[in-house]
């Protein structure tokens, strides 16, 4: 199973992560996750969000260049080892990941966010190995919003 997952293209200058974070909250649409990658010139803010169509449209009214990918989010315990243990059979297919992030989710375990170059193959190989995607509702539970 795969998310859809919100990439904002911003330039590199004060402010540009409030204006988004305050058109969502504005807006009603909750941020799970997030992380900014950046080079000298421009960065991609990259967001898991509650309503991922309107979270697009708000940013396109900023005048601010956003796509929308997928990405598989995978449930982790937080103990020496999971992540290698995670990492075993993705490494073994020879599947690239492009980039991961993570966020804890509570006192012992994380979600961590992969776009993988094969996403489908992938997900049958962590499935094959008892590992499965978590979704959109697992991540944002009962709080509201569409998905």
């Amino acid at each position: 199973m795969m998310i859809k997952q919100l990439n904002v293209q911003l330039e590199n200058q004060p402010g540009r992560l409030h204006v988004v974070s305050a058109a969502m909250a504005a807006a009603g649409v909750d941020i799970c996750a997030m992380t900014v990658s950046e080079n000298a010139t421009a960065g991609v803010f990259r967001l898991l969000v509650s309503d991922i169509d309107r979270a697009r449209q708000l940013m396109m009214e900023q005048q601010m260049p956003a796509s929308v990918e997928d990405v598989v989010a995978i449930r982790i315990s937080d103990e020496r080892g999971s992540l290698a243990r995670l990492l075993e059979p993705i490494s073994a297919a020879r599947i690239n990941i492009v980039y991961m992030y993570a966020f804890s989710r509570a006192a012992n375990d994380a979600i961590a966010v992969f776009r993988f170059s094969e996403p489908e193959r992938a997900v049958e190989t962590l499935r094959a190995h008892g590992w499965e995607p978590a979704s959109v509702d697992a991540l944002f539970g009962a709080r509201g919003g569409e998905r």
